[in-house]
């Protein structure tokens, strides 16, 4: 069960539609979210701005101080995909497959069912983390550690063709 967890949440496919978003609690107190319909994706920077990404430009766009720049399309920031992944703060983190089972068969990882907002959910465990898996989906709802937390929540079809649309960039400053 692990190891179908773990491939869920290294790389799964959530179609040509869909929102992701990660709420940070503890000391952090913030929020990422990435959009993406049609080949177009944005990720916004918490409340700073977003990086926007098509298959022709790339740009950051900070909308409140109205200022833009254009990205070059082969940066890392320039990547686009229908392929994402949620990582956890230790758990999956540099790791692999046969590590990870190791960890399970010396009881550093721990496995059980547990219900979690009204989900049914696989609960993971060390000595220092916790992860809350859907049991249906498999992706990870909830990761904590050490007084720190995330919420993970992907929605499929809500991405509208006004949440990806470049914004008219006239008066806004060019940074480069």
């Amino acid at each position: 069960m692990l190891c179908s967890i773990y491939d869920s949440n290294t790389e799964f496919d959530a179609g040509n539609n869909y929102k992701v978003t990660i709420q940070y609690g503890g000391e952090t107190q913030s929020t990422t979210v990435k959009l993406y319909k049609d080949g177009v994706g944005i990720y916004q920077l918490g409340n700073a701005g977003y990086i926007r990404v098509d298959d022709q430009s790339a740009y950051i766009i900070l909308k409140d101080l109205k200022q833009y720049m254009k990205l070059d399309k082969d940066s890392s920031a320039a990547e686009v995909s229908s392929v994402g992944s949620v990582a956890t703060y230790e758990v999956f983190e540099n790791t692999n497959k046969t590590k990870l089972l190791q960890d399970v068969l010396f009881g550093k990882i721990q496995i059980q069912k547990q219900e979690y907002n009204g989900q049914e959910c696989y609960f993971i465990f060390t000595d220092t983390e916790k992860v809350w898996a859907d049991k249906d989906t498999k992706l990870i709802i909830r990761d904590e550690i050490e007084g720190e937390y995330k919420e993970i929540k992907i929605e499929q079809n809500v991405v509208t063709d006004q949440d990806i649309a470049l914004p008219d960039l006239s008066g806004y400053i060019n940074l480069q």
